[in-house]
Parts: C-alpha cells; structure tokens; sequence
C-alpha cells in the first residue's frame, strides 16, 4: 500500500480486465436482443392495426351484407386491399428492421474483433482463437460495411413503416367513403 492506494498485481489487473470483458460482452449482448424486440414490437402495431382494421371492416360489410342485398360489395374491396397492402408493408419494414439488428451486431462484433487484434496481437492466446492472417484494418472495413447496410436496412425499414401508416389512412378513408355510399 502506497500513499493509502492499494496495487494490484499485473496478474489481478489482467484478471480484473478480463471479468470486465466478459460483462461487457454480456450487456452489448442483452441491449442487442433488447433493442431488437423494442423495436420489432413497435413495428408490429403496424400489423394489428392494418390486420385489425381489415377484419373489423370485413365483419362490418358482412354484417350490412345479410341486412340489404343491394350492397355493392365492390366499393368495399378497396379498403381491405389498402389494409392488405399496408399488412405487406409492416412485414417487410419488420424484415428490414430484424435484419438491420442483425448487421448492427455483425458491425459491432467485427469492431471488437478490430480492437482486441489491436491490443492482443503477438499473445499466444489470442494467436490460437483468431485467423492470423486478418488484420484489425480488415475487421474494421469489414464492420463499417456492415454498420453500412445496417442503416440502409434501417432506412427501409422506416420506408416500409411509413407506407404501412399510409396505408391504413388511406383504408380508413376508403372505408367511409364506401360506408356513406351505400
């Protein structure tokens, strides 16, 4: 003990290091999956939403079916085909989004890998756990081109949520506009 500090030993302190990986490994894991449910199920309200509407309505116009024969179930399509469309576009913005996860934890992954080439390289260790004939630059071109695809999934995804919320609008419209006609 100097000046009231206790030292550590280079041991403790690989040691100390290590323990700190490791929980380090274990939370970027739990955020990812955390992450990733957050956002997959705020894009599935998009579904419920346009799969609802397309049920409920579907109920309606069968309702009002059996009580006037002279309903024109044509003008009634459009909505349930809007709602459809719109179903389509939340399974694909769920898609983009799922797969911008997963090249977010391919880019983080391959970053680490960057840095741990960086600091361990030369220690037998390490030598034994990784292809040596990789350098950390090529795990950090690797990781900025996956991080890359990752934001243009993202930005798909966002697309494909926004034409899903369109959607339902324009099934909503469709819909009273077909309900006041009859």
């Amino acid at each position: 003990m100097v000046d009231g500090v206790k030292r550590t030993s280079p041991a403790q302190a690989r040691e100390f290091a290590l323990e700190k990986y490791r929980h380090d490994r274990r939370h970027e894991v739990e955020l990812n999956k955390a992450t990733l449910q957050y956002e997959l199920e705020s894009l599935r309200i998009l579904s419920y939403l346009n799969g609802g509407a397309a049920a409920l309505y579907l109920g309606l116009v069968s309702s009002l079916a059996k009580q006037s024969a002279a309903l024109d179930l044509a003008c009634h399509a459009a909505p349930v085909v809007a709602w459809a469309i719109g179903l389509f576009a939340a399974a694909l913005a769920i898609w983009q989004m799922y797969e911008a996860q997963v090249g977010y934890t391919q880019a983080y992954h391959r970053r680490r890998r960057a840095e741990e080439k960086r600091r361990l390289e030369g220690h037998q260790a390490y030598v034994t756990v990784t292809d040596p004939k990789k350098t950390a630059e090529q795990y950090d071109e690797w990781a900025s081109e996956a991080a890359g695809k990752a934001n243009r999934n993202k930005s798909y995804a966002k697309m494909f949520a926004l034409a899903s919320v369109l959607m339902f609008c324009a099934g909503l419209l469709t819909a009273l506009m077909a309900l006041t006609t009859r």
